[in-house]
């Protein structure tokens, strides 16, 4: 036996079938490091889930460490927390359902921001972490919620291993425009403080910035309508099954809204009147509007500009320590959190913002208002929504429910296996530190 040679094959799950074992071969089975999978989902419904791998092959197929099999189908209940092992080399989804509808298709290589690991059985994979609360932990079944948070833990941000330097270049910066620099990045930083105008600490200085980002590009945006149609008197009315939008004033005079009148359906129509005058209009535009914020590279831009200035705030609060626990006030689980309600937010935002606004062209367009009036109106409507959301998060503690949901479960993980998340890296070792 000595004298044969070693053939080395690894498995990434227990209970999985070793492939190329040799005949006549001194065969070692290692059993690598695998993935850990944590779906939290507490609604109080009673409701009833299934985790489901889609894929034939073994490799596909997750584990169960509390039944300690290989498996294809998993129940579990709500406010039951699920955890599974998969493997380093799955390709196929995994289903969740509720009730027997998918409710969320996990792809674990789409998802896994470290593009996966090396060969070496002991590098532990990223954990993938899916968290679902209702809008406040103490507040009825029935209360709202995103339709999904689902984020892999703050683990799957590792950074990648450093690559070879092949060329390097040197940039000399000014020392004043390093100041500079660094003055705007602080400015930016201390703008989550709530101003002196507003209770319900929604207002801050970086929201004010970023509403009037949006309103100048919106403005910027329906620049053709103010200038064309702003002192147009206009009408809503209906003619059959269609409902029309009747400018006054002679049609010749206008370059792009050259007709006297357009079915609300119209595209042309549809950017003044967000579908106004038709239940099903107004329905189409508002689920439309989301997607249509981010098609143009100013939507994008200020959608960056909303995630830019909750780093900037988060990394603030990082750095301050509270004098009473003598730790940071925020981590990365408070970052990831407010990333994905501000996600959350702006879905809905957009959308409640459509519907206000059919709302309000529909009244102004009943008594003859100008077009310049009722454009104005919708996107101070808009404003108001945002106060709006912003006062629903701080009454029912959606983004500090979530942080404490995703902190819970890696928790959960660091005392299941502590040797493999303890040290997972150093960017993640403050983060651990605050939890014990």
């Amino acid at each position: 036996m000595d004298n044969l040679v070693e053939n080395t094959v690894c498995i990434d799950l227990p209970g999985q079938d070793a492939h190329n074992i040799m005949v006549g071969c001194a065969n070692r089975v290692i059993l690598r490091k695998h993935r850990d999978i944590i779906i939290d989902i507490k609604l109080g419904n009673n409701a009833q889930y299934t985790l489901q791998a889609t894929g034939k092959a073994q490799r596909d197929w997750f584990y169960d460490p509390k039944s300690k099999k290989l498996l294809t189908k998993l129940d579990f209940k709500d406010g039951e927390r699920c955890h599974v092992w998969v493997g380093r080399n799955i390709r196929a989804e995994l289903h969740l359902r509720c009730n027997g509808k998918v409710i969320n298709r996990i792809n674990v290589k789409q998802m896994d921001c470290t593009h996966g690991c090396s060969e070496d059985p002991k590098e532990k994979p990223a954990p993938l972490i899916f968290t679902l609360r209702p809008q406040q932990q103490t507040a009825p079944a029935s209360a709202a919620a995103p339709h999904t948070n689902s984020a892999p833990s703050p683990q799957s941000h590792a950074p990648a291993p450093a690559q070879p330097v092949e060329h390097i270049r040197v940039l000399q910066v000014p020392q004043s425009a390093y100041t500079e620099l660094k003055s705007v990045a602080q400015f930016v930083a201390n703008g989550g403080t709530p101003t002196a105008v507003d209770k319900s600490d929604v207002i801050t200085r970086n929201w004010i910035i970023n509403q009037i980002s949006t309103v100048g590009v919106s403005v910027a945006q329906k620049a053709t309508i103010f200038k064309e149609l702003g002192t147009t008197t206009f009408y809503l009315r209906k003619y059959g099954n269609n409902v029309y939008i009747i400018f006054r004033e002679w049609p010749q005079l206008r370059k792009e809204y050259n007709a006297a009148k357009y079915k609300t359906s119209n595209i042309k129509a549809v950017q003044i009147t967000a579908g106004a005058g038709s239940l099903k209009e107004a329905g189409k535009a508002a689920w439309e509007a989301p997607g249509g914020a981010l098609a143009s590279k100013a939507g994008r831009l200020l959608f960056l500009l909303q995630i830019t200035t909750d780093v900037a705030e988060w990394w603030h609060d990082s750095q301050t320590i509270d004098p009473k626990t003598g730790k940071p006030i925020s981590d990365v689980f408070d970052l990831a959190a407010k990333m994905l309600t501000d996600v959350a937010f702006f879905w809905i935002g957009a959308i409640a913002t459509s519907l206000v606004g059919s709302v309000l062209v529909a009244l102004a367009g009943g008594v003859g208002a100008t077009v310049g009036v009722a454009v104005a109106a919708v996107l101070v409507g808009g404003v108001v929504v945002s106060v709006l959301l912003g006062m629903v998060d701080n009454k029912l503690h959606i983004t500090g429910s979530l942080a404490k949901a995703l902190r819970g479960s890696f928790e959960y993980l660091n005392q299941y296996r502590p040797k493999d998340y303890h040290a997972y890296g150093p960017h993640m070792m403050p983060v651990l530190s605050w939890m014990h």
